[in-house]
């Protein structure tokens, strides 16, 4: 008869003491601390979620994840979820960061609806699940924003200028524009380039000074190249004739935005004007 008695004896002061402390206990609080953009690309970029999850109470609280849903120009676009464990300290609060990448390809078919627009809205929503005495609790949060409409900045030769002519060969002087068409600035870095004329690869290299390109704006590299007539005397008669010259222009570089940096290859085909 005591046997059967012990357990109800037992666990019904348990059961009332989980729900005074309960009662006792406060709802934790999620606040919204920032968005940063990491992992930086002409191709995606990663934006961090930060939150900020409060625990009022005198005991301390684990966090048992997230759920998030991404939407781009009101347009339900990615949705994830993270069974991350996370411990609040008694009266403390803990950072939460969600990471989400954002695809540029995934979005070409939103871009094309928004033609002309530098920044592209978006919200972020979802909830923090926090593991209370009781049972889990879900925390919901939200908040909006923009980031940049990435655009591939332009690189071509538009000229190629004769510095001098002599018996033995020539010297151009070839500026290589950069079009900037995105709403920040960068300075590009290491600046690797082959060089085709006509067909013929006349010179390879890598410049070392950094140039600033400014936001929607333009900015030009200098290339020397020398060349001797036994080896481009045909390519460099045809040029100074016609006043002009096919080329092929490849290569790539750092590209150091606010966002972080960038790696851009490039491979680019068109004609210059030869200027005397």
């Amino acid at each position: 008869m005591f046997k059967k008695m012990f357990i109800p004896i037992v666990v019904v002061p348990l059961l009332l003491s989980c729900a005074s402390i309960s009662k006792l206990l406060q709802k934790p609080t999620v606040k919204f601390e920032g968005v940063r953009f990491t992992d930086f690309s002409f191709s995606d970029l990663t934006l961090n979620c930060d939150l900020g999850v409060q625990n009022p109470n005198p005991i301390g609280v684990s966090l048992g994840g997230y759920d998030y849903a991404l939407s781009i120009n009101e347009q339900n676009f990615l949705n994830g979820e993270q069974t991350e464990t996370i411990q609040v300290l008694a009266n403390s609060t803990s950072p939460v960061t969600i990471p989400v990448t954002i695809k540029f390809k995934e979005l070409y078919q939103l871009f094309t609806t928004m033609k002309g627009s530098d920044e592209v809205p978006y919200q972020i929503m979802g909830h923090i699940l926090v593991n209370m005495p009781l049972g889990p609790l879900k925390i919901p949060f939200s908040a909006k924003g923009k980031f940049p409409a990435v655009k591939l900045p332009k690189i071509s030769i538009q000229k190629i200028k004769v510095e001098s002519l002599s018996l033995s060969g020539i010297k151009l002087n070839l500026d290589v524009n950069v079009d900037n068409p995105n709403i920040f600035g960068f300075a590009l870095n290491n600046f690797n380039y082959n060089i085709d004329l006509s067909g013929e690869r006349v010179i390879s290299g890598m410049t070392e000074q950094q140039n600033v390109i400014p936001e929607k704006g333009k900015g030009t590299l200098n290339i020397p190249v020398s060349l001797n007539f036994a080896a481009a005397g045909s390519l460099i008669s045809e040029a100074l004739r016609t006043g002009k010259i096919n080329y092929n222009l490849s290569g790539g570089g750092d590209f150091k935005t606010e966002y972080g940096t960038a790696n851009l290859p490039f491979d680019m085909q068109g004609v210059a004007k030869i200027l005397k």
